[in-house]
């Protein structure tokens, strides 16, 4: 019997030792509030329709840097995709599963970041930041930082990030911006972020973004020590909109917020650079002008343009936007590209 009650004596010990040990690691995950959750939905490109939320799209949005005289297919790339609720009207908290990818990327990830633009003079600007970067609701800060590992041309990332849109002071059409920072060594700087509009629906004041109110566009932006933001944005996305015979649709292809010039701007269909292709041969309208793509031009660009959907099979293809500023110092490209689906029923 004695020997009975020391092993039960022993077995309780040994139990509350394990949840005391249990409790004692919880607190970890309590004092990293922006941490990702470890059960993250791996997301298919080609597939949103797992969300049950909203209806979602999958956008990506890349930063790329090109040292002169590199390769255009072993420039350094960093991506941001996730399937967005695109001009829907969303509320409560938004769950975002982003896949982070890195191409011949040396640098290290410091920080991921979901804010929903407010400009620096509202006064509900900084009320929302709680520790966050910038006005960001929600970020995570991987320790230690995330990098490729040595030798390994292309990684990949998934974050989940759950978004409280009711920390936002304002409902109506909203501009989400998903940003990755990346230090690039010596004092070097690399992210990308974009622009995606939904419209939010809290209860609360309507006050539309400050800028473009009305425009449901979707932007990538590349910002680079040097340059600052280089931008391409599609104005009008189709959405489930089938596209067939001649798709006309606007976009802008420039520096953005205190930007070095724009040199080059690229259209592509169905490209994959990490494979060494910029897509298909389609013809296109550019600036009035018939062109071909895979297309590089110029300087900027900002406009209509049109692509000859007869020549592509039915279903989804990707469209991509890039617009590149070269600088001298340091001696390289930056780019901002955005990267979207379309559906073609001819």
């Amino acid at each position: 019997m004695r020997s009975l009650k020391s092993f039960i004596m022993i077995l309780l010990c040994v139990l509350a030792g394990a949840t005391q040990a249990s409790a004692a690691r919880a607190p970890q995950l309590a004092r990293e509030p922006f941490a990702p959750q470890t059960d993250t939905m791996a997301v298919d490109p080609n597939d949103c329709s797992t969300y049950t939320d909203y209806k979602r799209w999958f956008f990506d949005s890349q930063a790329w840097w090109q040292d002169k005289n590199q390769d255009y297919f072993m420039q350094e790339h960093l991506h941001l995709g996730t399937c967005f609720p695109h001009a829907q009207t969303v509320a409560g908290t938004v769950p975002f599963d982003a896949v982070i990818k890195l191409h011949n990327n040396p640098g290290v990830i410091t920080w991921v970041r979901v804010q929903i633009y407010l400009p620096s003079s509202d006064p509900n600007y900084g009320a929302i930041k709680k520790g966050c970067h910038g006005d960001g609701i929600v970020c995570y800060d991987p320790q230690p930082p995330l990098r490729c590992p040595a030798n390994v041309m292309d990684c990949t990332f998934n974050i989940h990030l759950d978004v409280d849109t009711t920390k936002f002071p304002y409902d109506g059409l909203q501009e989400f911006r998903l940003a990755t920072n990346m230090d690039m060594g010596n004092s070097t700087v690399m992210y990308q972020t974009n622009g995606w509009r939904a419209y939010l629906a809290n209860g609360k004041t309507v006050k539309p973004v400050g800028f473009d109110s009305t425009l449901e566009s979707v932007e990538g932006r590349g910002w680079h020590t040097g340059t600052n933001y280089t931008n391409a944005r599609l104005d009008n996305f189709p959405k489930d909109t089938l596209v067939s015979g001649i798709w006309t649709f606007k976009v802008r292809l420039d520096k953005g917020a205190d930007g070095t010039p724009v040199t080059e701007h690229e259209i592509l269909i169905d490209p994959n650079i990490h494979g060494m292709s910029r897509g298909v041969s389609v013809p296109i309208t550019v600036k009035g002008i018939a062109k071909t793509a895979p297309y590089l031009g110029s300087g900027p660009f900002s406009g209509s343009v049109s692509i000859d959907t007869r020549q592509l099979t039915n279903g989804v293809h990707k469209l991509m936007l890039r617009a590149g500023s070269q600088i001298s110092a340091p001696p390289g490209t930056n780019s901002g590209v955005i990267v979207v689906p379309f559906t073609v029923q001819n």
